[in-house]
């Protein structure tokens, strides 16, 4: 069984989709096997995504990301990270703006590599706002 992840970022909570997205995860037949609360620290967004952390995306993704309760979800089963990027674009194409950049519901690691790699730092993260070292 393969397993990958789901980071619910800051916009799934504000618009009340968290079990919208929990029922299509569970409707292509994937586990959601662990669960964790999460902050990120702007040292953990370059940790991360590096590739992406230009000056103007590492300022905006820290005022999207810091200081926001996100949570991280574990997902196992069949072809499982083919099955979670195909619900990013499924969720995407529902409910956001074309176009848009930061505020997509959703991250999703698009490997095995990227999962191993995002999990090893995910799950080390603290769970309570007063442990990020902002």
């Amino acid at each position: 069984m393969e397993r990958s992840l789901i980071m619910l970022k800051p916009d799934a909570f504000e618009r009340n989709l968290v079990k919208v997205i929990e029922d299509m995860v569970l409707s292509r037949n994937l586990c959601i096997i662990n669960k964790k609360t999460i902050f990120l620290n702007r040292w953990d967004v370059l940790k991360l995504w590096p590739e992406f952390c230009t000056l103007w995306s590492w300022l905006t993704s820290q005022q999207y990301y810091l200081g926001y309760e996100l949570q991280v979800w574990e997902v196992k089963g069949s072809d499982a990270i083919n099955k979670i990027k195909e619900l990013k674009i499924s969720l995407r194409t529902i409910y956001c703006d074309p176009g848009e950049k930061i505020r997509l519901l959703i991250h999703a690691p698009d490997s095995i590599k990227d999962f191993e790699r995002e999990k090893d730092i995910f799950f080390k993260l603290p769970s309570k706002l007063k442990e990020a070292d902002f």
